[in-house]
């Protein structure tokens, strides 16, 4: 039973918007020039002020469309008209608007928004959400109701002693679910929902299935969390690939299952990357060190210790930055020393006038 309301209010969603409405001719027009330019931009053009065309546009459609019309521009083909539709029934507080989310919540369509000097890409499914949870000022208008969060939400997970905002990640978890499952699944949507998404068992199949559709690479992550056996010549083949995307996408995806297994191969690509004629140009040390540092042993401690004593001062240099930035977040006893030669480095650099 715990599901049945959110599919209900899916199936409703669906199903409730059925009847021809015909748009306007005025409203046709406004929507065009808006289709044209095809991004959400807010009120203020960044810098240098005054109302941007878009949001001109935004105003001239309040003003003419009716809600009927608005219902049926949420369905339009241009990420920027669903947008400014949507924001406009969000505004009139509109009673369909719940029915609407609902069934856009696996929308993966992508569309770019300007607020400001913040330039962002999101999927639509994530611009309908936010214009209905996020407590800003400048977003007025309809808001969930507790019983319309809590038919998104599982709620033998959802705690009412939290507030809404804090169950964001439960929020996205449906949203992946959905998108996961969805047959028009497509870069770049794929990309970032495989390097997100949880490791839960019953989507692990259904990753499997989509290497056939989309690059094996963008599954790595999503594979990787797992932790399988079975999986590890799978990962071993990212990391012997003469692409160096699908091998740095393997290094990045091997930070979440550092399995003995990898290691001979990581060794081979830190040689690899740290010879005199690659070491200052490596496309692939920073992901490297991620996912060395995981490894917590005597074997990673020596790969990190011996790049740092390389007698080529830009080359220790260049590396010792990558290694820094990385146990600032990874920091673990085993890489203390490693840690007490990175502070030697600096007090030199201070002291040779950063080594010039």
């Amino acid at each position: 039973m715990k599901y049945t309301l959110l599919l209900f209010v899916f199936l409703l969603g669906k199903f409730a918007f059925g009847q021809e409405i015909r748009i306007s001719e005025t409203v046709k027009n406004i929507v065009a020039e808006i289709a044209e330019d095809d991004t959400y931009t807010s009120k203020t053009k960044a810098w240098i002020g005054g109302m941007t065309e878009q949001w001109s546009r935004y105003e001239k459609l309040k003003r003419n469309a009716s809600e009927e019309e608005l219902i049926k521009l949420t369905d339009s083909e241009s990420s920027a008209v669903k947008a400014y539709a949507f924001k406009a029934l969000v505004e009139r507080e509109n009673r369909n608007t719940f029915k609407i989310l609902s069934r856009h919540l696996s929308d993966q369509q992508e569309i770019w928004t300007a607020e400001g000097c913040v330039v962002r890409r999101m999927p639509i499914s994530d611009f309908f959400l936010e214009n209905v949870t996020l407590d800003l000022k400048e977003l007025r208008g309809y808001r969930l109701s507790e019983s319309q969060k809590n038919a998104l939400f599982d709620l033998n997970s959802f705690n009412t002693d939290k507030s809404f905002e804090q169950h964001s990640e439960i929020f996205r978890t449906i949203i992946d679910s959905l998108a996961l499952m969805d047959e028009n699944l497509v870069y770049p949507h794929s990309a970032e929902l495989m390097k997100r998404i949880e490791p839960k068992e019953i989507y692990y199949y259904r990753i499997k299935e989509l290497f056939k559709k989309i690059s094996e690479r963008e599954c790595f992550t999503a594979i990787a969390k797992y932790k399988k056996t079975e999986d590890i010549a799978f990962l071993i083949s990212g990391l012997e690939a003469k692409n160096v995307h699908t091998k740095l996408a393997a290094i990045n995806a091997i930070k979440y299952f550092p399995d003995q297994a990898f290691f001979p191969y990581l060794e081979k690509i830190y040689k690899e990357e740290t010879s005199d004629s690659r070491a200052l140009h490596s496309y692939q040390a920073r992901g490297l060190y991620l996912t060395l540092v995981q490894y917590k042993d005597a074997k990673s401690k020596a790969i990190l210790t011996g790049i740092l004593k390389n007698p080529n001062k830009e080359i220790v240099a260049y590396h010792s930055g990558l290694i820094r930035e990385v146990l600032n977040v990874y920091s673990d006893p085993v890489y203390f020393d490693v840690e007490e030669i990175l502070n030697k480095l600096d007090a030199e650099k201070v002291n040779d006038g950063n080594w010039k």
